[in-house]
């Protein structure tokens, strides 16, 4: 049978997956304003995009009546920055930008992160541009965080898929970003405060695996299937270690179940660890026997007789 040639730029394809298209022309995910998502000393924002438009458009949003974005990203419309804007007690909308290109018609894995002193930008896993901050976000606690949504400008509503989206309550690091970008979560992670796979397949709703149930209720944005991004399967929980059990006996955590007392120690015990022990219970042993025999003996008065 003939080798079938594969060209060298060929699309790598893979097992297809499940994402969520957004039209750029209204279609978003309200995600609420759960506790959790009141983010004001740190936070970091993760999600696998793939922008379809020329000029960019919002990733997340949360914005107050009054037009400040307490925190929001969106890829600027050269597709050259991402823009984090946020504000302060004391400014409103800063806006500092972090070079990034963002290609079209490709994925894009991209985390910012924010920490009161630096907002920084992590790409496909690669340590980007940082810009300094100064002071805390303000309280967003009644502000529901908005995925793709444009606020009042509908050019920037996003254009293209998301997958795999993340906002942690922690300023992660590049590698922490890095070594679980491609792996999904099992949504128990520390520090976790709201994780929307996308991949739900059908319904109005993008459910947060996430205790915290911050779920998303979808406008407009419809379901689609990737051959072309590669996520891993979340690793499994971990087992709880219990300690080894003694020969004959079986380890348990269960506070329960009886377990009997170590018996005490004799002199048929095997090994040099209580040498010590040995020794003096066989001389107290000899002692005794000693004794016990010269009690034996008959006493007699008068001359010693031999």
């Amino acid at each position: 049978m003939a080798k079938t040639s594969v060209p060298d730029d060929a699309p790598v394809v893979y097992p297809p997956v499940t994402v969520m298209q957004f039209d750029g022309s209204g279609d978003s995910i309200d995600c609420g304003s759960g506790a959790s998502l009141n983010l004001t000393k740190t936070l970091t924002f993760e999600a696998w995009v793939k922008c379809e438009n020329a000029r960019g458009g919002f990733l997340f949003i949360k914005v107050g009546a009054n037009g400040a974005y307490h925190y929001a990203g969106y890829i600027q419309e050269e597709r050259d920055n991402i823009i984090f804007a946020h504000s302060t007690a004391t400014k409103k909308n800063v806006m500092p930008s972090l070079k990034c290109e963002v290609p079209r018609h490709k994925w894009l894995h991209i985390a910012v992160v924010f920490n009161s002193k630096q907002v920084y930008l992590v790409a496909d896993g690669q340590p980007g541009e940082s810009k300094a901050v100064e002071g805390e976000i303000l309280d967003n606690e009644n502000l529901p965080l908005r995925l793709g949504h444009g606020y009042n400008r509908p050019g920037y509503f996003f254009q293209g898929q998301m997958a795999e989206v993340r906002v942690w309550n922690v300023a992660r690091t590049a590698d922490e970003i890095k070594n679980h970008m491609s792996q999904r979560l099992r949504g128990d992670e520390p520090g976790l405060a709201g994780y929307w796979p996308l991949d739900d397949g059908s319904g109005t709703t993008a459910n947060d695996k996430t205790k915290n149930g911050n779920h998303g209720t979808i406008h407009g944005a419809t379901w689609f299937t990737a051959d072309d991004l590669q996520l891993v399967p979340a690793p499994k929980p971990k087992k709880k270690k219990t300690k080894k059990a003694a020969k004959g006996k079986t380890a348990t955590s269960d506070p329960t179940l009886h377990i009997p007392a170590a018996q005490p120690r004799t002199l048929h015990a095997t090994g040099l660890e209580d040498y010590n022990y040995w020794w003096e219970t066989l001389l107290k042993q000899q002692l005794a026997k000693q004794k016990k025999s010269e009690a034996k003996k008959p006493y007699r008065r008068g001359r010693i007789w031999s």
